[in-house]
């Protein structure tokens, strides 16, 4: 059937509204106004409950996340966001991760965070079981270890993708949440991280875009140095957002500007 130029037009807007609707999605966007950091402990239950620590130092304050710890081993701990990514109409589309958040910080003060898909496997996990092990200090939040993931197939409730290394979980990988395999910021009084993080580049068995994995969990580690006296932590304006690859704006653009044509050419 020829499509007269009226119809194109109209195609071509309905599909540009309906990929424009699916422009970026939002994971976190906090300012710390309000809240406060859950001591429940980071497993299952405590999925989409937002800033969650076990036996950390975290607190929600003034306006900041801060850690105020100068404890080399309390201090170390992680805090964490788990979020189920069902739901929330993400496609195979959205193949980049934008992380954007201010801080500051002794200069002495190492930093990080991490960043894991996780998917599901064929033994259930009950609402006890554990994501991450946010008790580790030196920077470390391993998703490897008991009660989390024993690299052992038969038993385990994960399957684990660092998405900072792009390295799915397995013997001896490196995304078994050391600090040194998390992105690390820090060492100076303070300013501003903007980092993207491109999952197409995955190649190591992992999902190579968030459609492809059941959860998401963020953490945010320390090392505090020997003999620190004095500490202020402070994470402010806290933002993750799904980004579609470039080819989506690409196709938006092209629609909306072939759309722009016809609609002249019929007047």
């Amino acid at each position: 059937m020829k499509m007269t130029p009226t119809l194109l037009s109209l195609s071509a807007v309905s599909l540009c509204a309906a990929l424009s609707s699916h422009a970026a999605v939002t994971l976190i966007s906090d300012d710390f106004t309000s809240g406060s950091v859950s001591s429940g402990g980071t497993v299952f239950s405590e999925v989409d409950t937002g800033w969650v620590q076990s036996t950390g130092t975290w607190a929600i304050s003034g306006g900041s996340l801060t850690n105020t710890s100068t404890d080399t081993t309390a201090g170390d701990r992680a805090v964490a966001y788990m979020i189920d990514l069902s739901g929330l109409g993400l496609t195979a589309s959205d193949t980049k991760l934008d992380i954007s958040f201010d801080f500051t910080a002794q200069d002495s003060d190492a930093l990080y965070f991490n960043l894991f898909g996780y998917n599901t496997t064929a033994i259930a996990a009950s609402a006890g079981s554990s994501l991450i092990n946010s008790g580790a200090t030196n920077g470390n939040a391993w998703t490897s270890g008991a009660g989390v993931d024993m690299n052992n197939p038969a038993s385990d409730r994960w399957a684990i993708t660092n998405l900072v290394t792009g390295a799915a979980q397995g013997p001896d990988a490196p995304n078994v949440g050391e600090a040194a395999q998390a992105f690390s910021f820090g060492g100076t009084t303070g300013g501003s991280v903007s980092e993207s993080f491109d999952l197409s580049t995955i190649v190591s068995g992992g999902a190579t875009n968030l459609a492809g994995y059941d959860y998401l969990v963020l953490t945010i580690t320390r090392t505090v140095p020997t003999g620190l006296t004095s500490a202020s932590v402070t994470i402010d304006n806290f933002n993750m957002t799904a980004i579609p690859e470039p080819g989506t704006y690409a196709l938006l653009a092209g629609l909306a500007g072939l759309s722009a044509v016809m609609v002249r050419r019929r007047r």
